[in-house]
């Protein structure tokens, strides 16, 4: 059986042939370079002109509402970057034995994803092979980039499977993909899905992606810094994407988790903060970013002294944060009020 996926081809019985599967690679390969030669154009040609590159053929393209020529180009930049990611690991994930299936969901999944969406994988594993890919996961999650931040979220775990988030590096800021593995014998292909690739011909479902939450085990105080550490960081960056979204919107409900974490992050290494117990509303774009970047520079200050106590830290993320909430301004900025 073969089953189109928007931009391409491929195969989805239990019995595709090796020249089937090389001329996948080699289109897939061939699909990598193109925009790999527009990623490169657009980064090298800002600010004079405006990129688009679309891995997938979406049918709805949803673009975050800008009119500046630069910024444009640096959303498609960014955008870019992102698809090129996906191509190079979905070689990756055909090429991979262990691995049956493919999918997307979300936004990407939807069709519904602006510049700044993440990317939700789930990658379906051959039960045999299950337990010793996720002890390794950490290395599979950096074949094709090392990630600035891994978060471990086990209440986000799928049955059957596993969750991690990762963050990637990019050029005006990092790239989220939530990735999830999950065991073949307990796969279905749920609805409002991007099917990349089925091997097995797993059993589908007319309900769209959904699983509680599964309990959190209990974590030693280091274990729990280093948690808070991260979370802080992955929280700020969202916040800083749903101000691209809603610049004038007052009540962001992610605004409340960032001084959470940095909270239990003083605590920690006690250094307590004089941070409100409710966090006050922002309404405007530049009161949001303001507060963003001054939880950011109370939180770095302590980053050191997580380590001392034992506590794990991202090293690289602050820098790459910064350019993020730069290109985040930009657009808030380039954003009209609405009008009530």
């Amino acid at each position: 059986m073969r089953c189109r996926t928007p931009g391409f081809t491929v195969c989805c019985g239990a019995t595709g042939g090796r020249r089937d599967a090389d001329e996948r690679r080699n289109s897939r390969f061939s699909q990598i370079l193109s925009l790999r030669q527009a990623q490169d154009t657009a980064a090298s040609i800002c600010p004079t002109s405006v990129v688009r590159v679309q891995f997938f053929r979406a049918k709805q393209t949803v673009m975050l509402p800008v009119t500046d020529p630069s910024l444009q180009q640096r959303l498609a930049a960014h955008q870019a970057e992102r698809d090129v990611w996906l191509a190079e690991t979905l070689v990756q994930l055909e090429s991979d034995e262990r691995v049956d299936a493919a999918w997307l969901f979300g936004s990407l999944g939807r069709d519904d994803a602006d510049e700044l969406s993440d990317i939700d994988l789930f990658v379906i594993v051959n039960d045999a092979e299950f337990d010793g890919l996720i002890a390794q996961r950490y290395d599979f999650l950096a074949q094709i980039a090392q990630p600035l931040l891994v978060l471990e979220a086990p209440q986000n775990w799928p049955p059957g499977g596993v969750y991690n988030m990762a963050l990637y590096p990019g050029a005006f800021g990092p790239h989220q993909v939530d990735w999830y593995w999950v065991r073949r014998s307990a796969a279905e292909l749920p609805a409002e899905t991007r099917l990349l690739f089925d091997r097995i011909d797993l059993p589908r479902q007319d309900s769209p992606t959904y699983f509680d939450y599964a309990p959190v085990p209990e974590r030693t105080a280091e274990e729990e810094a280093t948690q808070n550490v991260n979370g802080f960081w992955v929280m700020w960056l969202i916040a800083c994407k749903y101000i691209a979204r809603y610049p004038w919107k007052a009540n962001l409900g992610v605004m409340r988790l960032v001084p959470h974490h940095l909270r239990q992050i003083a605590a920690f290494v006690d250094a307590p903060l004089p941070l409100p117990e409710i966090e006050p509303l922002h309404p405007s774009p530049a009161e949001k970013i303001a507060r963003l970047r001054e939880l950011a520079s109370l939180a770095e200050p302590l980053l050191p002294a997580v380590v001392a106590k034992g506590g794990a830290i991202p090293t690289q993320i602050v820098p790459y944060a910064h350019r993020y909430l730069a290109l985040v301004e930009a657009i808030a900025y380039n954003s009209d009020r609405p009008t009530t």
